[in-house]
């Protein structure tokens, strides 16, 4: 069950990336022959462009995108889903101003089953896809940080009305 910031975050953030970049396929074709090849810049320009009516800020440092109402969102974008990578970009969840982070992550790879087992065990997953560009399965997804124990977060988001 997503609670209803998660399902908020779900279709205002992810669901008009996930569109944009399967849309967007083509230019992927052919590069998970490259392992571990950053592609945030590619990530950035399709993800700014969904959310063009959106974004207030786009930075270089922190958080790559800043919305009006204080979300940061970290993009993770290489030609692997590596979790230990993808979970570097809620590291700035703990640090002010950044209260409010998700990251948006996108890679390929054969491991991906095992890369979203590790993502739901460290944080919450909030939306992915599975998608084929022509041979090689790539994956993009949204993670926020998991709330801490006792935040009366965790009890809100158990009774939240709203499927995954």
């Amino acid at each position: 069950m997503l609670s209803e910031s998660d399902a908020l975050l779900k279709e205002m953030i992810f669901d008009p990336v996930a569109e944009r970049v399967k849309d967007r396929r083509d230019a992927l074709l052919n590069l998970a022959r490259f392992p571990r090849l950053g592609i945030e810049g590619w990530l950035k320009v399709e993800a700014t462009r969904a959310l063009l009516d959106r974004v207030e800020k786009i930075w270089n440092n922190g958080p790559d995108l800043q919305f009006v109402d204080d979300l940061f969102v970290e993009l993770k974008g290489a030609t692997d889903c590596n979790s230990v990578y993808i979970l570097e970009g809620l590291k700035y969840g703990t640090l002010p101003p950044y209260q409010r982070l998700a990251c948006l992550f996108l890679g390929s790879g054969q491991n991906i089953p095992a890369c979203v087992d590790r993502l739901k065990r460290n944080s919450n997953v909030v939306a992915y896809e599975i998608f084929s560009v022509g041979t090689d399965q790539w994956i993009i997804g949204l993670i926020v940080p998991t709330p801490p124990p006792g935040s009366g977060q965790a009890d809100r988001d158990a009774g939240a009305d709203v499927g995954r």
